[in-house]
């Protein structure tokens, strides 16, 4: 760990990083798979491939767009200012948002459903919805160690 980083800084970097390395792959395996987002019911009409880059994201992933935002905001919250504190919230309600999303996909509990059981699926399925979840905790802790 850098002696400059403290651990939940630390953490944030880490989880974000993986969070991203796993939203690129759930975005490669739903585009393999033809997996749109199904989000409450809502479809889109257009190529997958551009969902995954600025549409609604995919089954398995959010929007490029979107994790750019994430991975800025994450860089932001580095900061030892105000800004730098209300990056870190920021971070932590993308994050939290991107848990209930994952969620409320019909293939998170398609893929973890006995009779229509997918192990590549469900894990990322699982990862997506643990790792920001652990980022949300992270980055919300480490701003409450900021104080006012």
């Amino acid at each position: 760990m850098t002696p400059n980083l403290s651990r939940r800084q630390f953490g944030t970097l880490a989880l974000t990083f993986t969070y991203i390395l796993i939203s690129s792959a759930g975005g490669g395996v739903a585009i393999g798979r033809g997996l749109p987002a199904e989000f409450l019911g809502f479809s889109s009409e257009s190529e997958l491939w551009v969902d995954f880059l600025v549409g609604g994201g995919t089954a398995m992933s959010p929007p490029v767009v979107y994790l750019v935002l994430i991975a800025t905001v994450a860089v932001a919250s580095f900061r030892a200012d105000r800004i730098g504190r209300m990056a870190t919230l920021l971070l932590a309600a993308l994050v939290a948002l991107n848990v209930i999303g994952q969620l409320l996909e019909p293939i998170t509990w398609r893929s973890i459903a006995p009779d229509t059981f997918d192990l590549q699926t469900a894990s990322i399925s699982v990862l997506m919805t643990v790792v920001p979840a652990l980022l949300a905790v992270v980055a919300f802790a480490e701003y409450r160690a900021r104080g006012r």
